[in-house]
């Protein structure tokens, strides 16, 4: 019998195996999301961050008023790659669960490795996922494009 939260087997449940295939995932992509915020932290001007602490700003109100607002393209830019990288997911869910139980974690890329030999429809799902992902990517660009601040421009 298992017993306790870390001895549970998350691969064979179907609800729960998805979380399984992305945990990796998330974990793979962590450290590139943590270097380009921190190249975006490093690029927001001292001067700015002073003449807000001078104004009375506190540390949460700098960073909700100052910091993010200054780094928002790169907030934006990691969203959109993240979610370009969340589609192309493969190798997570052929190691961890082999797109199991009864295809609960099949994503597209994985359904067209799958094809094997049916090139024809394989080449058509392909265009179809750089369809979906162009797609998906000028919606988060119409979205988000209001919400971005490039400075003086």
């Amino acid at each position: 019998p298992q017993v306790g939260y870390f001895q549970y087997n998350w691969r064979n449940e179907k609800s729960m195996a998805l979380v399984a295939a992305a945990l990796p995932s998330i974990w793979q992509n962590l450290g590139l999301a943590f270097v380009i915020v921190l190249a975006g932290l490093q690029a927001v001007p001292e001067e700015v961050l002073e003449a807000a602490r001078l104004d009375g700003y506190g540390p949460f109100r700098r960073l909700v008023r100052i910091t993010l607002p200054l780094i928002s393209p790169v907030l934006m830019f990691l969203l959109v790659v993240l979610v370009i990288f969340g589609f192309q997911a493969f190798a997570q869910i052929e190691v961890v669960t082999n797109g199991g139980p009864a295809g609960a974690s099949e994503t597209l890329v994985f359904k067209i490795f799958r094809l094997n030999q049916d090139y024809g429809r394989g080449a058509v799902m392909s265009v179809g996922l750089f369809f979906v992902t162009l797609v998906v990517t000028f919606f988060q660009f119409a979205l988000l494009e209001k919400r971005v601040h490039y400075g003086d421009a």
